[in-house]
């Protein structure tokens, strides 16, 4: 689970058999060291030989502690890499999104959020295990807590620039994967992929019988194979328990502009008919907010 082995980057992503699983007396034994924290111990990059009290397995020392939230930025200069800030973010959205699992994973019942700014592109992006909330688009949002910080956000539709991605798998039961702008391959087998703009390769698929697995609260630019609720798309919707959805969506005739010009008209007759047996509280609860893809 290399950052970039392709280019030479045998960095190693967050993994619970490498991430704080070394010991540290034996490498104090065999290296001849007193003091893991002394400034002059490093691993192969240069970094910290010891994060998080315990040393990794392998040459490379993941930069980033276990921690409930982190930042994702591209381009920091003089970011530590600790994602414990905008000017101390990981660089690797894939790394924070496994960190966050891990985190989630040794702190049972607990979320792991990662924030991520809109200058923030990445490609083949998985989230395969359970309890990570990924919130894309951000703009250096900062807050008391995670409401706070995502109360902050923009609208999605109004930003002049979106976090991407280029492959998508959601597969981590109450995982989402909010505010993004999605292309290629993208699958949802477990858990919830919200409040994005999607424009998959073929169709969206969701799949697995989760009450809380779809794609929720966006717009596709194309078909979706699955459950969906709340969802404008341009293809057709096979839904599959979902709901609230508008296919085969037409432009609304008086707005050009971007994604704006599907929204419906006053005078739609789809206004205020959302089905009443769809659990749109608890679908909000999941996403983390109430907002629509215009910030409504």
């Amino acid at each position: 689970n290399f950052v970039d082995p392709e280019n030479g980057d045998y960095r190693i992503r967050p993994s619970m058999k490498l991430l704080n699983t070394g010991y540290n007396q034996y490498y104090k034994d065999k290296v001849g060291v007193v003091d893991l924290e002394d400034k002059t111990v490093v691993d192969l990059a240069s970094g910290k030989r010891v994060v998080d009290g315990t040393i990794d397995i392998g040459a490379y020392e993941y930069a980033a502690p276990l921690s409930p939230i982190l930042y994702v930025k591209s381009g920091v200069v003089g970011s530590d890499e600790s994602g414990a800030s905008w000017t101390n973010a990981i660089s690797d959205l894939q790394g924070a999104i496994d960190l966050a699992s891990i985190y989630a994973n040794a702190n049972s019942g607990k979320t792991g959020y990662v924030f991520v700014h809109n200058n923030v592109s990445a490609n083949n992006v998985r989230v395969a295990m359970p309890g990570v909330k990924a919130y894309g688009s951000m703009n250096d949002e900062t807050g008391a807590d995670v409401s706070e910080i995502l109360g902050k956000r923009s609208s999605i539709l109004d930003l002049q620039r979106r976090s991407t991605i280029n492959g998508l798998t959601v597969g981590g039961a109450g995982s989402v994967v909010d505010g993004f702008e999605v292309s290629g391959t993208v699958a949802v087998s477990d858990g919830m992929l919200s409040t994005s703009i999607v424009k998959p390769t073929d169709a969206v698929t969701v799949t697995g019988g989760g009450v809380l697995t779809m794609l929720y609260n966006s717009f596709v630019e194309g078909a979706v194979n699955g459950k969906a609720v709340n969802v404008t798309a341009t293809g057709t919707i096979t839904d599959n328990g979902g709901g609230n959805n508008n296919p085969k969506a037409v432009e609304n005739g008086y707005v050009s502009a971007d994604y704006w010009k599907y929204q419906l008209k006053d005078d739609s007759e789809l206004i205020d008919k959302a089905e009443g047996a769809i659990a749109i509280d608890s679908y909000m609860a999941m996403a983390g907010h109430s907002k629509d893809l215009s910030g409504s």
